[in-house]
């Protein structure tokens, strides 16, 4: 190393050779450290009897692990098994011995080893027994004059005395001892073989108590005479849990007895877990708790926890696995608000177990995930705007529905939104009237529904503007009279509506059903009896008038049952009015039509008519225009009507009118029938303008087919009515 050192021109070589010395070093003491196992002393119990179970345990003195551990008895391998179980784990090795007899007995010897050597220490074991033979005595034959030799060889603890002498053979059991294990279900056979002359009896206990041949339930017992002794066997058929037990057998005859033990182990599936427990709920996870079942007599492999949702149409089982270590878990990926049922059961080798009885719980609610649906705004009259929603998908509820939050504010305004509450109901939308707004203004509305845990989002904006003008106000609503089948209601209406009033819808549902429309035509009697209803149920109804500035506001909401026993029932189609006389034959459908096909030519005449004589009606138009304001009580544009005017004062006299067609028109229908409702469309208050502007004007034969026309419209209502009937009880 000196002669690297001298030259300066590789320091690099010094510094490895230095390194390498300290390696070696180092490793030279690493190898010094190690050292062969060493064992410590151990003993068995010095008074151990047949059937103990025995444990002795072979520990290391020093620091370091064996590699492995090995056991001789009388200098022969010992392995687990059903007689021993052997468990090595680092610095020691347990020995166990399960269910000592006299054949136990002898010298054991453990063995450690690793890398640097082994060690070995023996330990003598004595179990106290009845002796036993080495090897059992044969008989011998032998002829008369020779010699013989025979062997007697036996052992146990303490040391057994040999004598010989000339005896008859006692009962004796060579097997002691035996574990029988069978599956729930099956059938299993528990022998008994005695040794020893004969005659001998064999009796049997189980868990201490006498098995009587005579009655013995569920077990048959057989005995029969063999070569050496007596074979007595019990057989049970369908093996079940109270089974399990100790069957011993009593062998007896003249010179002696002797007895055997059976352990019968039935293995079965485990037993429902107990004490199942939800300890904390949130709002999409639980913990669920449980205490471990009876096992079977085969090790629990694993708890299976099933849950599903308790709430609505059936809905998907649900499983989670957990180890037979655990007797709690935490169940992920619920939902919100929801009520569950969860059980748990236990698995092993044999199969599952019976599950464990069903708890109940509910998550913790969050606000709602998505918002109302559906969401419409219809502006009804000055300052009035009535809206409509559906709420969001039940499964974004996450809870129950407590309410929405209808909010509004002007469109041209930065402020933020004003909030109306309106309670949540189980029907399927939702509607609310948001009065007192200002006038022709424009107004954003948005829709949010809520529950325990807080509101969710805002629906999409919606704008609209509020009307310049009130429609009719609410009618005041009675009920008069109910049968099994119809509700009889009666109304006022505010004076001053008269004028304007076109017809009646009457809205109507049974309990929670959808609501059904009736139209009524604006009659002097305003009573009106809802037919073809179902005997027994609860309806709820209310009323609003219609006109060309929009509709009123629903009158109070009247709730009525019908007469009779709820049941099934016919259903009458037809809704009538009642309080009216029958309407003229002229206004019925078989009628109507063709006296409609002859308006219609009429009216063609009367056109054609009006083009003849066009130049000599020029000078008079304005003063036809103002009969025609007289005739209509609404414009053709649908600008408010002009104030009547005389036309006596302020034009020279009309020319004659045009000549009347050539057949009769029928008559004017009654005077229940307002000209407003007469020419009033059933859906589209609007289209009542688009039909008036069709008919010839300023004539007596034109008023007559507008007369004409009141009729056919009339009956259409009347027909349309019967329709709408119709069509709600279908549904």
């Amino acid at each position: 190393m000196l002669a690297y050192q001298s030259r300066p021109s590789h320091p690099s070589i010094v510094t490895i050779v230095s390194l390498l010395r300290w390696t070696i070093l180092c490793y030279v003491i690493r190898i010094y450290a190690q050292e062969p196992p060493k064992i410590q002393p151990f003993s068995f119990p010095e008074s151990v009897e047949e059937g103990e179970h025995i444990q002795v345990t072979c520990g290391l003195k020093t620091a370091n692990k064996a590699d492995t551990f090995k056991w001789l008895k009388d200098k022969l391998p010992i392995t687990s098994g059903e007689e021993w179980t052997i468990l090595n784990h680092g610095k020691l090795s347990v020995l166990i011995l399960n269910g000592a007899t006299t054949e136990s007995s002898g010298n054991y010897t453990c063995i450690a080893q690793n890398y640097f050597g082994m060690d070995m220490l023996s330990a003598q074991l004595n179990v106290k027994g009845r002796p036993k033979w080495k090897e059992q005595p044969e008989d011998v034959v032998v002829g008369v004059g020779n010699s013989v030799s025979i062997t007697c060889s036996a052992y146990g603890y303490p040391i057994p005395n040999i004598e010989w002498a000339f005896l008859d053979v006692p009962a004796r059991f060579e097997e002691k001892f035996h574990v029988e294990r069978v599956h729930r279900g099956d059938s299993v056979k528990l022998e008994c073989d005695a040794l020893g002359d004969n005659p001998m009896t064999i009796s049997w206990n189980k868990d201490n108590d006498r098995l009587s041949r005579v009655d013995t339930g569920r077990y048959q017992i057989f005995d029969r005479t063999t070569e050496g002794g007596t074979l007595s066997e019990i057989q049970v058929h369908g093996v079940d849990h109270s089974d399990n037990g100790i069957f011993t057998c009593l062998a007896k005859n003249a010179y002696g007895e002797d007895q055997r033990t059976i352990k019968l182990i039935v293995l079965e599936p485990p037993s429902a877990p107990s004490d199942v427990r939800v300890d904390q709920t949130w709002s999409r996870s639980v913990r669920i708790t449980w205490m471990m079942p009876y096992s079977g007599n085969s090790p629990v492999n694993k708890y299976i926890i099933q849950y599903w949702q308790n709430q609505g149409t059936p809905h998907r089982l649900e499983e989670e696995t957990v180890s037979s270590a655990q007797t709690s878990t935490i169940l992920y990926k619920l939902q919100p608000g929801t009520s569950y049922v969860v059980r748990v059961m236990a698995e092993n080798d044999v199969g599952k177990g019976t599950p464990s009885e069903n708890r109940h719980f509910l998550t913790s609610e969050e606000e709602p995930s998505a918002s109302p649906t559906d969401v419409s705004v219809e502006a009804r009259g000055a300052g009035t705007l009535h809206i409509k929603w559906k709420a969001p998908p039940k499964d974004q509820w996450n809870g129950q529905l407590k309410g929405y939050y209808v909010g509004y504010k002007e469109t041209s305004s930065t402020d933020s939104y004003t909030y109306k509450h309106v309670t949540f109901s189980e029907g399927l939308s939702e509607e609310y009237l948001l009065q007192h707004l200002r006038k022709n203004t424009a107004y954003g509305i948005v829709v949010v529904a809520f529950n325990s845990a807080g509101r969710g989002p805002e629906s999409q904006e919606i704008g609209k503007i509020t009307k310049d003008t009130d429609p009719p106000t609410a009618p005041s609503l009675r009920v008069t009279a109910q049968s099994e089948t119809t509700i009889t209601i009666k109304w006022r209406q505010n004076k001053g509506d008269a004028d304007m009033i076109s017809h009646y819808i009457l809205f109507y549902k049974e309990n929670s059903n959808t609501w059904n429309e009736v139209t009524i035509p604006h009659i002097k009697k305003k009573e009106y009896v809802l037919q073809s209803l179902r005997p027994g149920s609860i309806y709820c109804l209310y009323l609003q008038a219609a006109s060309q500035k929009g509709n009123s506001n629903p009158s109070k909401t009247l709730t009525v049952k019908t007469d009779g026993a709820a049941g099934p029932m016919e259903w009458n189609l037809h809704a009538v009015i009642s309080g009216e006389e029958e309407l003229p034959e002229y206004f019925r459908l078989p009628v109507l039509a063709p006296v409609s096909a002859s308006v219609a030519i009429v009216i063609l005449v009367v056109i054609v008519s009006c083009m003849a004589v066009k130049k000599e009606q020029t000078r008079y138009n304005r003063d036809i225009e103002t009969v025609t304001e007289k005739i209509y009580p609404y414009s053709m544009n649908g600008t408010p009507p002009q104030r009547y005017v005389d036309v006596e004062k302020t034009r020279p006299l009309l020319q004659p009118p045009p000549p009347p067609p050539p057949f009769p028109l029928p008559p004017p229908p009654s005077d229940d029938y307002s000209a407003p409702y007469a020419t009033l469309p059933v859906n589209d208050a609007n289209n009542s303008t688009d039909r008036r502007r069709n008919f010839g004007i300023g004539s007596k034969s034109n008023e007559g087919s507008i007369d004409s026309r009141r009729q056919g419209d009339g009956n259409m209502i009347q027909e349309r009515a019967e329709v709408h009937h119709h069509y709600d009880h279908a549904a």
